[in-house]
């Protein structure tokens, strides 16, 4: 779907998806874009412009670009990227919004890409061994119902059991132990094995 959003430039930063590719985000518009960056001159903060982009779920790609105004003059007294406060002060903005980006959007996409892949093998291995059974479902599409219920059902459950250490904390249960307590160094250290020589030190050669 194509579609047209006009607003002044936020943010631009570097994708880490593509090479070539920045991530824009206009102010006061709660979406990022994917653009190119032979938009470079165009995309300066301040600017306003009209973006034209194609949405696919979640992703805006960027196909056409239109300056509308340009912004402000940069004042004397203030910092910018040409001057060395001016570079790290850009530097910080984009590590604060990069981290931000990848502790909303993409780490949450990797749980659940690694959730649903075992999930996948999980109800694999149960229909292979006869555990997932299907009573009664004859046709296909009912199968296909029952399978994929199942798929998202143990996706979810390996979201939620990832977000919580779940297995850390069954395995503390059983062993009626704290999550993350202290090890006690006398107790759980191992015992030495007696050596067969009298003396360590009449080995070394010299």
């Amino acid at each position: 779907m194509t579609d047209v959003a006009e607003g002044k430039v936020g943010v631009v930063m570097e994708s880490k998806f593509g090479k070539g590719e920045w991530r824009l985000k206009l102010d006061d518009i709660d979406q990022w874009f994917n653009v190119s960056r032979r938009y470079e001159g165009v995309l300066e903060q301040g600017n306003t412009v009209k973006v034209r982009y194609e949405q696919k779920g979640k992703n805006a790609s960027v196909t056409g670009i239109k300056l509308v105004s340009v912004g402000d003059p940069v004042k004397a007294d203030a910092p910018d990227a040409q001057t060395k406060d001016g570079f790290w002060t850009a530097k910080d903005r984009r590590d604060i919004e990069r981290e931000e980006y990848n502790r909303t959007v993409v780490e949450p996409r990797i749980v659940y890409v690694n959730a649903r892949d075992h999930a996948l093998r999980a109800v694999g291995l149960l229909l292979g061994s006869g555990a997932l059974a299907l009573p009664g479902v004859k046709s296909i599409a009912e199968r296909q119902t029952v399978i994929l219920g199942a798929i998202d059902e143990h996706t979810a459950r390996y979201v939620a059991d990832a977000l919580k250490q779940g297995a850390v904390v069954r395995a503390a249960e059983e062993r009626h132990v704290e999550v993350n307590a202290p090890v006690d160094d006398e107790d759980d250290a191992l015992p030495l094995e007696d050596s067969d020589d009298a003396d360590l030190d009449d080995d070394i050669p010299f």
